[in-house]
């Protein structure tokens, strides 16, 4: 079962900026968001 979370792309943009400032910058928003929705995917797999 696939849920979408479009809340879940804010939270991607607020979690890449202080990695931003520590010279990550392959993390991204886009990559964390993904990373986040597949975390929160596995938990609804998992414990659904």
């Amino acid at each position: 079962m696939r849920h979408s979370a479009p809340p879940l792309r804010s939270a991607g943009q607020k979690a890449a900026v202080p990695w931003r400032e520590l010279g990550r910058v392959d993390l991204e928003a886009g990559v964390l968001t993904q990373r986040l929705e597949g975390f929160i995917e596995s938990l609804f797999d998992r414990y659904a």
